[in-house]
């Protein structure tokens, strides 16, 4: 073959590579800034309304409100209501994580759902706090209906489901924004979009220590590099955290010199 037909083969062939492993660390399932995706559900007795607020969102100009009533017949059984819709094609996505708001954390249960080909399921209990708080679920966390957790496949993800459940009467405001979905190219149980920020955290915290190690504080000093260490340590940078681990056995042993020398004293 021609050399210039052979090159353009090979750059043909870089440029499938590149699409193939340039995936986006991050893929948005829904912004809420505007309706007509999720659809509400309810168990008998129960309601649940659910419109776009623009005066409670955490990104963007608006997060998605549902306004839920759980009537006295939950005394007797059970209530449930939510919203749900067809999962995009999270294929490679490692991690759900999205904003929620709630204006009580008392006698609810606040949880996702997925549904699975096949007609399997999974779920994941979402500790209900009042005001806004960033939950980061991995897939490897949800459990089955035995609830023990299941091995569940990103591909396999058909619905998504946000739902909650009482067992007495109860009104219940929530606010829901930014629900993404996110990768972790290295398998070290990190979002790939949070390792920079880690890092720079780590780094930081390193310095601090120093500059307290520099200053003789010592205490404080080992204190920063345990926190360095830990923070490497998730990150799955072993050298780095055996390193930050040597100073902070250096701050240990000057403490305890310092304190032998108080005894002697």
């Amino acid at each position: 073959e021609p050399p210039t037909y052979l090159m353009r083969r090979m750059w043909l062939f870089f440029i499938c590579v590149c699409l193939i492993t340039s995936q986006p660390e991050l893929l948005i399932i829904d912004d809420f800034e505007k309706t007509g995706k999720w659809e509400p559900i309810s168990s008998k007795g129960c309601t649940v309304k659910a419109f776009l607020d623009r005066v409670n969102a955490k990104e963007g100009e608006t997060s998605l409100r549902l306004e839920v009533e759980f009537t006295v017949s939950c005394e007797q059984q059970q209530c449930y209501v939510g919203i749900g819709r067809e999962a995009p094609d999270l294929t490679g996505y490692t991690f759900l994580r999205l904003w929620v708001r709630t204006d009580t954390s008392e006698d609810i249960v606040l949880g996702m759902h997925v549904g699975l080909t096949g007609g399997k399921d999974g779920y994941y209990i979402i500790p209900a706090r009042t005001g806004w708080q960033l939950v980061t679920v991995s897939l490897s966390d949800f459990r089955g209906e035995d609830e023990q957790f299941i091995s569940l496949a990103p591909e396999d993800i058909r619905t998504i489901s946000l739902f909650l459940t009482a067992n007495n009467p109860v009104t219940v405001r929530i606010n829901i924004d930014e629900f993404i979905a996110l990768t972790d190219s290295n398998g070290n149980g990190i979002p790939d979009i949070d390792e920079d920020s880690m890092v720079e955290a780590a780094r930081n915290s390193e310095q601090m220590a120093d500059q307290y190690f520099q200053d003789e504080n010592y205490e404080k000093a080992e204190k920063y590099y345990q926190e360095t260490k830990l923070i490497y340590e998730q990150l799955g940078n072993t050298k780095k955290a055996q390193e930050i681990n040597q100073k902070a056995k250096e701050s240990r042993a000057w403490i305890d010199f310092e304190e032998g020398e108080d005894l002697y004293q």
